[in-house]
């Protein structure tokens, strides 16, 4: 019988991943679907998967930047350098579980004043794509957007910018 919780290969891969969580500082927002229950219960499960891979498609980084809509907008209303667009584009996280959507973009220690500028522009307006988009989908949503100190790491996020936004 095994015995996981003696195992020196957990207690090393535990204690390695937790000294790998550094703190960080950024904006996040909280969103949470409006309906989705019903939207569950009232449409084929082929049809709601269709239009839930629609909305990870829109709303997820894409090397293909061609169909993502928050770099299409952001490109025709700022004249913005693609390279710099892309790289805030990439550097932007999103996670979604059941019905809420976490969004995340970061903070260096050193940021300068202008690339934070940037880097809430793209937030906002990726944000304002992804209500505008749910939306039209029937799917709306409520949420909220802040900023504090976390941690993050993969599908781990802690800390109290989360329990802000879901208390907004």
């Amino acid at each position: 019988m095994l015995d996981f919780v003696s195992s020196p290969n957990l207690i090393d891969m535990e204690n390695h991943i937790m000294t790998n969580i550094k703190p960080q500082k950024g904006i996040i927002g909280l969103y949470d679907i409006l309906g989705y229950k019903d939207f569950l219960n009232n449409n084929s499960f082929d049809t709601a998967i269709k239009d839930i891979d629609n909305v990870l498609k829109t709303i997820a980084n894409s090397d293909n930047y061609s169909t993502n809509k928050v770099f299409d907008i952001f490109m025709r209303s700022h004249n913005a350098n693609e390279v710099i667009v892309k790289k805030l584009l990439r550097q932007m996280k999103w996670f979604i579980f059941a019905y809420t959507i976490i969004q995340i973009s970061t903070f260096k220690k050193d940021e300068r004043p202008g690339s934070k500028y940037n880097k809430w522009l793209t937030f906002l307006i990726a944000s304002l794509i992804l209500n505008r988009y749910m939306f039209n989908s029937g799917l709306p949503l409520r949420g909220a957007i802040t900023t504090g100190n976390f941690l993050f790491r993969k599908l781990c996020f802690a800390g109290k910018p989360i329990i802000d936004a879901y208390e907004l």
